[in-house]
């Protein structure tokens, strides 16, 4: 099981994309060949079992949020690891910018520039901040496979660095969630 993400062009993303509706692997052929339009982006962690127990530790928090900065913050994590267990979900809301993509564990994320920055728009990192203690109360000896709201930071400030990156050069982002 493993997440990785691609930063694209999302035009010739769509035009591949649409190009090759049986081969889903054209992504990663493109990538080993290295064409300009796909460029891989490391993760801090590539571990769907990771997301699982942020999500835990998110649902034990975002109750310590205002409001209004939890509808943002939720929508945020909504799409990469919070899996909203109070709304029966049990899986994260994989988003799709286009629609009939041909593998759903290739393709699990797929956001354009503009969707991208909406989303970047989203975080908070005062708020997100405030959690820092209600951490230490909630979790006192860390919470599985998250040592500290250190860590817990650094898991979240890895998707919130992916958008950034997508953001900087106006590309669209892909995100694979192999083995779910």
């Amino acid at each position: 099981m493993s997440i990785s993400a691609r930063l694209v062009s999302w035009p010739e993303f769509v035009t591949a994309l649409q190009a090759h509706r049986t081969q889903p692997g054209f992504l990663f052929r493109a990538e080993d060949a290295n064409e300009a339009w796909v460029q891989y982006a490391p993760l801090w962690t590539d571990s769907p079992t990771t997301a699982m127990f942020a999500s835990d530790v998110y649902e034990e928090l975002r109750h310590h949020l205002s409001s209004a900065a939890r509808a943002k913050l939720d929508e945020l994590f909504g799409v990469f690891f919070w899996w909203n267990k109070a709304d029966g979900r049990y899986t994260p809301t994989y988003f799709q910018d286009v629609s009939d993509v041909p593998d759903g564990e290739a393709f699990a994320i797929t956001m354009k520039p503009a969707t991208v920055k909406k989303h970047l728009e989203l975080w908070d990192q005062a708020a997100f901040d405030q959690l820092r203690q209600p951490f230490k109360e909630e979790f006192p000896t860390g919470a599985e496979r998250i040592k500290d709201f250190d860590e817990f930071k650094e898991y979240v400030e890895m998707w919130i660095g992916l958008l950034r990156k997508a953001a900087q050069p106006d590309r669209g982002l892909v995100v694979s969630v192999f083995g779910t």
